[in-house]
Parts: structure tokens; sequence; C-alpha cells
């Protein structure tokens, strides 16, 4: 049970409080040594927030934070993977058939008597895929499988020229940080 003073928790319980939790069960913490929060009265910066996973994950995560604010007081919180066997998300390769050069498709693309002239059925059908998906791959261009980046319309280089000059006036804040460094932030 923690002591109160005056309704407020002193910082050394609520610490302690903290540790016993994450040892009680069996808990890791993420935190590096990154601050999490930024006083604006007294122009400090504080780590108060942590992450926290099973020691089982623990090494598959490389934690960070922002260096930009976001008009918040507190920075947000990076939580990377580290471990190289995640699935990348890809979309289907198609051909783009607006770029074939159809006069080199149709010279690879052989397709004779002979080919169907077999003793199963299956054996010609299967022939004949294979030449006009090779001739194909040969004379049409295909689309890469990777996901576009997203396009974001409302972002104009008025926005990109504001959001310079607040990373410039937080930077120079950090770096000295006064009252006027502050305003202008």
């Amino acid at each position: 049970m923690a002591i109160t003073l005056f309704g407020v928790v002193p910082r050394q319980i609520q610490e302690d409080a903290k540790l016993k939790l994450i040892e009680d069960h069996g808990l890791c913490l993420l935190n590096d040594n990154s601050y999490t929060y930024f006083h604006q009265a007294s122009q400090t910066f504080h780590t108060i927030d942590l992450a926290v996973c099973s020691p089982s994950l623990a090494p598959y995560w490389k934690f960070s934070t922002f260096t930009n604010l976001f008009n918040s007081d507190h920075f947000p919180l990076v939580l990377t993977y580290v471990k190289n066997d995640f699935p990348f998300p890809k979309r289907p390769v198609k051909y783009i058939f607006g770029k074939a050069d159809w006069s080199l498709f149709e010279s690879l693309c052989q397709l004779t008597p002979n080919m169907v002239d077999k003793d199963s059925i299956v054996v010609a059908v299967n022939t004949i895929t294979d030449c006009i998906i090779s001739s194909a791959d040969n004379s049409i261009p295909k689309t890469s499988g990777n996901i576009p980046k997203l396009y974001k319309p409302w972002w104009n280089a008025e926005c990109y020229t504001c959001q310079k000059t607040l990373e410039k006036a937080w930077y120079n804040f950090r770096r000295y940080p006064t009252t006027h460094n502050l305003i202008k932030f």
C-alpha cells in the first residue's frame, strides 16, 4: 500500500511499485536511456513511459523514441522488430500488357502441330502453356510486386516548409533550452 502525502504518491514509492510489478510478473523492460516525456513548465526531460514484454519476446524488439514531440508532451515510442523472419507484404506480379513487345512475343511463341501430338492431353497442354509463359516472360514487362508508397493529397509545399521549420525550432530548443527557443518552438 503506497503512502500518500496530500494525495501525491512519492516518486521513490512509484518507482518501487513499477519495479515490483515487472519483477513479480517476470517481465522485461525494453526502455533504453531515451527520454519519453518533456515537462514544459520546468523545461526538463524525463523517462516516464515504459515498454514491457515477456522474456521470450524481448530479444526480438529494439526500443527507441522519435525525436519530435508531434505537438504532445510525450515522445512517441518506437518498437522495431529485429528478427528477419517477418514476411513483408507483396502485391501479385502482373504483366504490363501496354508495354509488351508483341512482335518479339510472336517470334518467340511458335506453336507447332507436333506440340499437341503427344500421348497425353496433359503433356500437350503443359507444353503449350510453358511455351506461352516463356514467351510472355521474355517479351512482356512485369510489375515489381512492391506495395507503392501512399500518396498524401493534402500534403503540399507549405506543409513541408512548416514541418521543417517546426523540426528546426525543436532541434534548437533541445540544444539550447531557453525561453526564447521554447516560444519559437
